[in-house]
Parts: C-alpha cells; structure tokens; sequence
C-alpha cells in the first residue's frame, strides 16, 4: 500500500476525539502526581536540614563539654605522675 492510500484508509472515527480526552486526561493526571511529588520531597528536604541544624548543634555541645573532659583527665593524668614520682 502507498502511504496516500494509507491516510485515505486513516478517516477519523467517533472514538478519536475520545482518544485524545482520554490521553490528555492521563497527561493531566501524571503532570499533578509529578508536581505533588516533587513538593513532597521538597517538603521532606527542608525536615532533614532542620534535624541536621539540630545536629550539628548538640554535636557542637558535646564537643565542648567533651574538651573539658579531656583537660580534666589531663590534668588528672598529670596529678597521678606528680603523687607517684614523690612515692619513689
């Protein structure tokens, strides 16, 4: 068959229009899931970077509170080789 004979054969039918409503519907529904989804995901970034600032927060206290442990047992350290070289 030629391609001429081809579109002659193609003639629009009752259910075209129908097709097309029904493909641009589902084009609709997917562009609506696409955006909700990407605002979800949005929305779940901007929770992690509020966990992560609260984070890096108690991750800071405990740094401090850990150098005034470590100056404590270096200070102790030093006390128990002071009180065990005057044992000797």
């Amino acid at each position: 068959m030629l391609p001429s004979e081809l579109l002659a054969e193609a003639t629009p039918t009752i259910m075209t229009p129908v097709i097309q409503y029904g493909f641009a519907g589902m084009c609709s529904v997917l562009l609506f899931m696409l955006f909700w989804m990407v605002k979800k995901l949005f929305e779940r970034d901007d929770r992690n970077i509020q966990v992560m600032r609260e984070l890096t927060k108690v991750i800071s206290i405990l740094d401090v509170r850990t150098q005034g442990l470590n100056e404590s047992l270096q200070n102790l350290t030093e006390l128990v080789a002071r009180c065990s070289k005057r044992g000797n």
